[in-house]
């Protein structure tokens, strides 16, 4: 498939860029949220959960030495612990991708992050135990 050149030339200067979704029209590309780190048509699942997702997955940098094709069949689960407040106070590795370079790489980017978006109520319990727990991917 072919990559945008400015993707390749500017990906440093877009990962600095903070995303204003007000007043923003979806379009048919990207995912529904707006996030730098997939690309699905569709959002599918809890807005939360998404945000969460996103958010890492836009502070996560996997090495380039994992070829695309490897990195689509890659996936890691992961149960978060996140206070009332957003903070994340800790997380836990459920189901490795098996891949060293993958995972160690998302266990980097996770022990950076201290502040996720709060809770919602429907949420906070399952947060506050640890109990919330997405998949992550890079494709």
């Amino acid at each position: 498939k072919d990559v945008d050149p400015l993707k390749k030339t500017h990906a440093e200067q877009f990962k600095q860029l903070q995303d204003d979704t007000e007043g923003v029209q979806p379009s048919n590309e990207g995912s529904l949220t707006g996030s730098r780190a997939g690309t699905a048509t569709e959002a599918k699942g809890d807005p939360y959960i998404l945000a969460l997702i996103d958010q890492i997955g836009t502070a996560w940098t996997v090495p380039t030495t994992l070829k695309d094709t490897e990195l689509a069949n890659l996936s890691a689960d992961v149960c978060l612990t996140i206070a009332e407040s957003g903070a994340l106070t800790s997380y836990t590795v459920v189901r490795k991708s098996g891949n060293s370079q993958f995972d160690s790489s998302l266990d980097a980017t996770l022990s950076t992050i201290k502040q996720l978006p709060p809770p919602p109520e429907k949420w906070r319990s399952a947060a506050s135990r640890g109990r919330l727990c997405p998949t992550f991917a890079k494709q």
